[in-house]
């Protein structure tokens, strides 16, 4: 068995988004399945490089990797096409790498050669020990074969293979600088934030030949205004630097694409505009709550380290008791492996990329080897969720019955819902490795290992009921079951939240709770609701504006003053005995108006949910006002006395809208509307 890295990794992170350059020579990211055209190994190892379906390197899938067999001990080149050079005195190079290092030291480098592959001149080298990370590189390659007209390029490594993991290399560039040069490497703003101001950050590299001192850059939200400013820097070649515009963008719940675009370098145009635009996806969620940091934990009954890492887990769930959900995949390897591997546990380390154990997966991002300390579990469990969780289980014989809720603050488009069953306590999957007992050992997910689509609006919630006949699985008691489900994005791995649901009980914690809002027009909004079918809770907790405003409300309704022109939103969650539902949400704006005569009007607002247009049937409208979730204002249609409107909602980003409709008697109706695309 190869012996395992015993610390955790420092990640190097410094990402290159490779964009085409005007003079580009090679621009590569093995995209496709099998090594691109032209592209060769040479000198020894060929066996040991593939395209692998993973992005360790910092890139997007596929990648290309070097493994740690076959194994051999010498230089292996990855070596690109042949290019024409003819003239140039220096090009530069660029590309993105991950090694995950078992023992000793490595050395790794960049080499040119005019005879194909005859000779090599190297153009630059590293040596790397420890445990490895994720690194970028970019430099200027002046080599003697730099000028001649058939130039190729290699990354080689040079050492005994065995003693690596892996190294993944992505996004590699070849291209001549232009004088003035600056590339929007990427947005660096959380993906996720709360509504409200928030910072516009970008990260900018210079790839050219002048300093950078001064850069002018924009940036709009959705098709809103552009906002300009100019920022005083001093960013030398082939140096990068994190900048954040003065002016914040004031974002409303939903999905918001922003677009970062430099429009002047040094008070000039740029050289090369087809690298100065990047644009990013955030999501801004209506509200939070407490995390549950999932801990995926890849081990075997026959590994002798993992045993140590067992131990030192063992203490990390006794000293945080109910705040981690905990699923352990046996693995078939080393030796002759764990008797309760599964095939559904084995694509699960496929998913990750994992090739020894013992390997750790907190909420979704590699922990490598070492078991998760308390300092890292209080970083994850402080990070705040936009995604609630909640339901229960019980068993008939060797049937499992499970049912859960999911409710989302965020829209969902892109990820999946993972349910699993393991067993609390194992003995019969003895190894070698002197362990008699296993905790929180996987024997199924639900329906299998791909999980579930989920496609949600924020403020939305779906409910999950499987059955599963645990006879074909390495199941040992019945009564010893555990059922954890969390929710994980497709893109880039991380886990939204999880559960371990209640156990053995027919009582389903969850929604629907009936909620509805009456805004009484004299200061106050009531809540009334009713619970869950077939259920008794014991009491409510209810929040508003994400604040808990009471607990121990053992009535279904409750009071609370507003402030006019105002949005709230409020939230009921009911409690049992040891068990909690998600929220049942709903919103409302308050209208400026105490005094309004009952309107009479038959009002009609449709389709909802809505895609491109709202149609709107009432009599004698004076104005119509669209209220954001957040109750900001979006827009004001005049009625002009009309009986029916049709208002384009094209631009409306995915969310809650509320439409509140003015007639000329003084009345006024509100309406609640989704917008999903």
């Amino acid at each position: 068995m190869k012996k395992l890295l015993l610390s955790a990794v420092a990640l190097l992170l410094s990402s290159f988004l490779m964009a085409q350059s005007r003079v580009s020579y090679i621009s590569e990211s093995f995209n496709g399945s099998t090594m691109p055209e032209g592209w060769e190994i040479m000198d020894l190892g060929a066996s040991a490089w593939s395209i692998q379906v993973s992005n360790k390197a910092g890139g997007t899938p596929n990648e290309v990797r070097l493994f740690y067999g076959p194994t051999f001990t010498g230089i292996s080149r990855l070596v690109t096409p042949a290019v024409d050079l003819t003239g140039q005195t220096s090009v530069t190079m660029q590309f993105k790498h991950f090694v995950d290092i078992y023992s000793s030291s490595h050395r790794l480098g960049v080499a040119t050669s005019s005879d194909n592959g005859v000779t090599w001149n190297e153009a630059w080298s590293e040596t790397f020990s420890g445990i490895g990370g994720q690194y970028s590189f970019m430099q200027e390659i002046a080599t003697p074969d730099i000028g001649n007209p058939n130039v190729r390029f290699c990354i080689f490594y040079d050492g005994y293979n065995y003693n690596i993991n892996q190294w993944c290399f992505d996004d590699i560039m070849i291209f001549k600088q232009e004088e003035c040069d600056a590339q929007v490497v990427g947005i660096t703003s959380n993906e996720f934030c709360f509504a409200g101001l928030n910072d516009i950050s970008f990260m900018v590299s210079n790839r050219g030949l002048q300093d950078i001192t001064s850069l002018e850059v924009s940036y709009m939200v959705n098709d809103s205004s552009i906002v300009t400013e100019t920022f005083d820097v001093n960013i030398p070649p082939l140096q990068n630097q994190e900048l954040t515009f003065e002016q914040a963008a004031d974002l409303v719940p939903g999905s918001h694409t922003v677009t970062v675009t430099i429009d002047k370098v040094n008070g000039q145009a740029d050289d090369d505009p087809s690298n100065d635009v990047v644009s990013k996806v955030i999501k801004v969620a209506i509200s939070s709550l407490q995390r549950t940091p999932l801990i995926e934990h890849f081990s075997s009954s026959t590994c002798a380290p993992c045993v140590g890492a067992n131990t030192n887990m063992l203490l990390l769930e006794n000293n945080n008791p109910g705040k981690y959900s905990y699923i352990k995949y046996a693995m078939s390897w080393p030796g002759s492996g764990d008797p309760y591997y599964t095939e559904e546990g084995g694509a699960r380390r496929l998913y990750y990329g994992i090739n020894a154990v013992p390997h750790f997966y907190l909420d979704g991002y590699n922990q490598y080897n070492s078991a998760i300390t308390q300092d890292v579990f209080d970083i994850f469990y402080d990070n705040p969720a936009f995604v609630d969780i909640k339901g229960s289980f019980n068993t008939d014989g060797d049937m499992i019955n499970i049912k859960a809720e999911v409710m989302s603050y965020v829209d969902l488009n892109s990820a999946n819902v993972y349910v699993v069953v393991n067993e609390k306590v194992t003995h019969d999957n003895v190894g070698t490795n002197g362990e008699k007992e296993f905790h929180h050992i996987m024997m199924k997910m639900l329906d299998n290992h791909e999980g579930t689509p989920i496609n949600i609006v924020a403020g939305e919630n779906i409910t999950y009921e499987m059955s599963y006949d645990m006879s074909s699985t390495n199941v040992e008691e019945m009564d010893d079951l555990e059922v954890v489900v969390f929710v994980q994005e497709t893109t880039d791995k991380h886990v939204y939240n999880s559960c371990f649901l209640n156990e053995y009980t027919d009582i389903f914690p969850a929604s629907p709770i009936e909620l509805e809002l009456d805004y009484q027009r004299d200061g106050a909004v009531t809540a009334t609701w009713n619970p869950a079918i077939g259920t008794t809770p014991s009491s409510y907790k209810i929040y508003v504006n994400s604040e808990l405003a009471a607990e121990d409300v053992t009535e279904t309704s409750y009071s609370f003053e507003v402030e006019p022109d105002r949005f709230y939103l409020v939230e009921i969650q009911a409690i049992y005995d040891e068990m909690t539902s998600v929220r049942s949400f709903k919103t409302i704006v308050t209208t400026q108006s105490t005094n309004i005569v009952e309107n009479q009007n038959t009002m009609k607002v449709y389709p909802n949910p809505a895609h491109d247009q709202i149609n709107i049937s009432a009599k004698g409208m004076k104005e119509i006002k669209v209220y954001n979730v957040l109750g900001a204002l979006v827009e004001t249609i005049p009625g002009q006395d009309k009986d029916f409107i049709r208002i384009n909602t094209e631009n409306y980003m995915n969310g809650v809208y509320f439409f509140n409709i003015k007639y000329n008697d003084g009345s006024q109706d509100t309406s609640k509307v989704i917008i999903s695309k």
